[in-house]
């Protein structure tokens, strides 16, 4: 099951934590998606997809919005 990415804060995750994450990502894309495709579900496919998408990790955006919550 995919996490929700819009609860999900990813400037205070570091790059380990996104790794993580992305790779857990594509996992469920191997796993769970072709049983979504053998039954010809779109709609589920298409919910997979919007939640799977992968993250980078952005350093300066993360220093950043710390710096910006310490003002």
């Amino acid at each position: 099951m995919p996490f929700e990415p819009s609860l999900i804060d990813f400037s205070l995750m570091n790059r380990e934590q996104v790794q993580w994450y992305n790779e857990y990502n594509a996992r469920i894309l191997e796993q769970v998606v072709p049983h979504f495709e053998d039954l010809g579900d779109n709609l589920t496919l298409d919910w997979i997809y919007s939640k799977t998408e992968q993250v980078e990790f952005a350093r300066k955006a993360m220093l950043k919005e710390r710096t910006r919550k310490e003002l």
